[in-house]
């Protein structure tokens, strides 16, 4: 399988409004990145002030990023399975730099 097709599969049966991050093809492989938020200012749910925010703790970006790597590296690895796919294919470990972490899949 070509690493375009893959992509359009992962996209296809992965990528719903839930999802978190973004694929693109690099070189001959699939990279998948995602940008913890920055700050209160760029969180649109939140219109009005609310006295349980004051005991909300919130997560730093270190423990989002992973938080939100963790739960994607297993949506992949559990579809990758299920198209048989998985045992042919290399996942790198996460790269994180400057709020952002990613990883590679490649052949």
């Amino acid at each position: 399988m070509k690493i375009n097709e893959l992509l359009n599969l992962i996209e296809k049966n992965l990528i719903d409004e839930d999802f978190k991050g973004d694929f693109i093809i690099f070189e001959n492989s699939i990279v998948w990145s995602y940008a913890a938020i920055k700050s209160m200012s760029d969180i649109d749910d939140i219109n009005t002030y609310d006295d349980d925010l004051l005991n909300f703790q919130f997560e730093s970006d270190e423990e989002v990023l992973n938080d939100v790597y963790l739960e994607t590296l297993d949506n992949i690895e559990l579809f990758l399975d299920e198209i048989n796919q998985l045992s042919s294919l290399s996942l790198s470990e996460p790269i994180t730099k400057n709020g952002t972490i990613s990883f590679t899949i490649s052949y």
